[in-house]
């Protein structure tokens, strides 16, 4: 699944792609992958966080939740503590919060019925 996501993400106002190198080259999590064979899934998730801190991108969008512990955890040891790790299903979600905040139009309550009726 790759063109599905970046479209979505091409319809979010505010973001910009920036592809990185070796977008679809494993992190090096893959469950056991990484307890079995250290040194390689160490090696392949640095490698993935350099991609990513190459391209210039304040954050890195990704749909599997093995791959943002791995990147993130790799990151954060790295030092990179600005660079953001974000699930696809957030970024969609604080679009849709940011769109419904946006058209909401303050309301005048008149100030007896506030005072009188309780609130949730």
């Amino acid at each position: 699944v790759k063109t599905q996501p970046r479209a979505l993400l091409g319809k979010v106002p505010g973001v910009q792609l920036a592809e990185m190198a070796e977008c679809e080259t494993c992190c090096g999590f893959g469950g056991a992958f990484s307890i079995k064979f250290g040194e390689i899934s160490a090696r392949l998730a640095e490698n993935k966080c350099q991609h990513v801190l190459n391209s210039g991108a304040d954050a890195v969008v990704l749909g599997d939740l093995g791959c943002m512990l791995n990147i993130e955890g790799r990151l954060r040891r790295r030092g990179d503590t600005k660079t953001k790790v974000l699930h696809i299903a957030e970024v969609l979600a604080m679009s849709v919060i940011a769109l419904i905040a946006m058209s909401l139009t303050p309301i005048n309550i008149p100030e007896a019925a506030a005072s009188s009726r309780p609130w949730c």
